[in-house]
C-alpha cells in the first residue's frame, strides 16, 4: 500500500512539472510512516539517515510539495500537520496530546443545502473536528 502511495505521488509531481529529487521522496516516505507529523518530526526522524539536511530545507520541500498538489497542510494550534493528499477525509485535532488522527468518513457527514450553490461555488470540504482522543480521556 505504502509502495503504492509512493509510486503514486512521485507520478503526480512529474505531472506537475516538480522534480523528484532524494530529499522529496525522503520526506514522502516519512509522510507515509508517521501520518500527520510536523515539519519538525520529520527533521528530528531524518536526522539520522541525513545527517547534514537543515530543518530550513525540510520546511521549504514541505512547502513545495504543498504547492505542487501532493501535500496538504493542516494549521493546528502553534504548529501544522502534514499529509500525503489522498481523498479528502474528516480528522480529529487532540487538543491534548496535538495528534491529528483520520476519521471514518461513516462517523462524519455534511450536507450542504443546493441553494448554497446558487451564492458560492465550493471546491471542496475540510473536516477536522477538536477534542480530546481516546488515549487522552
Amino acid at each position: 500500500m505504502k509502495q503504492h502511495m509512493l509510486e503514486h505521488t512521485i507520478e503526480r509531481i512529474k505531472e506537475q512539472g516538480g522534480r523528484v529529487t532524494i530529499q522529496r521522496i525522503a520526506i514522502i516516505n516519512v509522510l507515509l510512516r508517521l501520518g500527520h507529523p510536523t515539519a519538525e518530526e520529520i527533521y528530528k526522524f531524518m536526522q539520522k539517515e541525513f545527517p547534514t539536511l537543515s530543518f530550513t530545507t525540510v520546511y521549504n520541500t514541505l512547502k513545495s510539495l504543498k504547492e505542487l498538489g501532493v501535500v496538504r497542510e493542516y494549521p493546528l494550534s502553534e504548529r501544522s500537520r502534514f499529509e500525503i493528499v489522498e481523498k479528502l477525509h474528516p480528522h480529529f485535532h487532540c487538543v491534548r496530546c496535538d495528534q491529528l488522527l483520520d476519521v471514518e468518513e461513516k462517523y462524519v457527514q455534511i450536507k450542504i443545502d443546493p441553494q448554497c450553490g446558487s451564492k458560492y461555488k465550493p471546491t471542496e470540504v475540510e473536516i477536522i473536528l477538536h477534542g480530546v482522543c481516546p488515549n487522552c480521556r
